[in-house]
């Protein structure tokens, strides 16, 4: 799937394939042999379905179900002629996680998302989410309004693959969640049958245990830029981000249209920053604001394996561009602090 999102990628910077339907693609089939590539694509992925949906240009729920029935893991397939992003390696190879994270809230949540997931199953804090292919270790560690919802952002992690998650609840009803598996499949949102959520504002200490895992460097998103000094993305969905006085590698991996979700509205960069030194990869949320034309903001980051926060919420000076054509709005965002 690296190949796939990086065809995807460069296939979306080209005006032709955005004319006929907002840029959004829905990803097919990809056979490669060496220097025999095919990709088929096909516009407008139905938005409707009542199993896990695409909101992104990349992976279907097939192709999902597909890694998850064959026992492949595509994340760890890297073709050695496709170089990895600038200053990154070809893969990330993290060490297992043991530590504590304290938020300002408890949840418990417990659902069935549709297929290809599975349960779902959290208690202050910590427990397991089933992103497909069987349970895998998970905490959340953020938490923020949206619309008529509370969101809750975690990680699912596996030996093989590294999930960003998003838990949509509705009142004390576990709705709907959406999921992204950082060097997979792009965002895919899935509804929850039997879904229960219990939260208080209560001060949790959560004791997370994640195993090692390696999986490729994500390929990078196309289309959007920053230029700032404290943080730089080009064209390609490369650039740097500096922590502290190091200016460190990022990739854009994935991308969220929410400049219809209210108020001045927002597009959302899901980037991983690599820092060799520390042997440790952080992804975090890069905003993109409507009526903010010199900043950009950054929120929700953690990195791995040390289950820290070493950017935290900051609005860094930068002008920023999006592309002619960017898909269509997702269901759903991630609404910045």
């Amino acid at each position: 799937m690296p190949h796939a999102r990086r065809l995807a990628a460069v296939a979306r910077s080209v005006p032709a394939f955005g004319a006929t339907c907002t840029g959004e693609l829905k990803y097919i089939g990809l056979r490669m042999h060496k220097t025999l590539a095919l990709l088929a694509f096909t516009a407008c992925a139905d938005r409707g379905a009542t199993t896990a949906s695409v909101d992104s240009r990349t992976d279907s729920p097939a192709d999902v179900a597909a890694e998850r029935d064959s026992g492949g893991h595509p994340e760890s397939d890297v073709d050695a002629g496709i170089d990895a992003p600038s200053g990154m390696p070809a893969m990330l190879v993290l060490g297992a996680s043991s530590g504590n994270v304290t938020n300002a809230f408890r949840l418990a949540a417990t659902g069935t998302a549709g297929s290809p997931y599975g349960a779902i199953s959290i208690s202050a804090d910590t427990g397991t989410v089933d992103v497909g292919g069987g349970p895998a270790a998970a905490f959340v560690y953020a938490t923020v309004p949206e619309g008529g919802y509370t969101l809750y952002d975690g990680f699912a992690v596996t030996p093989t693959s590294w999930d960003a998650f998003y838990l949509y609840c509705n009142g004390t009803t576990l709705a709907d969640v959406y999921d992204e598996k950082i060097s997979g499949h792009g965002m895919v949102y899935a509804p929850v049958t039997g879904g229960a959520c219990s939260a208080t504002t209560t001060q949790t200490t959560a004791h997370v245990a994640l195993p090692a895992f390696t999986i490729a460097t994500p390929a990078p998103i196309a289309g959007y830029t920053v230029t700032g000094n404290a943080i730089d993305i080009a064209a390609d969905g490369t650039g740097t981000l500096a922590i502290g006085t190091s200016p460190l590698p990022l990739v854009v991996f994935d991308d969220v249209d929410c400049s219809a979700c209210g108020g001045a509205g927002w597009f959302e960069l899901h980037s991983i920053v690599w820092d060799a030194a520390a042997q440790r990869a952080t992804f975090v949320i890069v905003y993109l604001i409507n009526g903010n034309a010199s900043t950009v903001e950054l929120a929700y980051a953690r990195s791995l394996p040390d289950l820290g926060d070493p950017i935290g919420t900051i609005t860094p000076a930068g002008t920023w561009t999006v592309p002619e054509s960017p898909r269509a709005s997702a269901r759903h965002g991630v609404p910045p602090p």
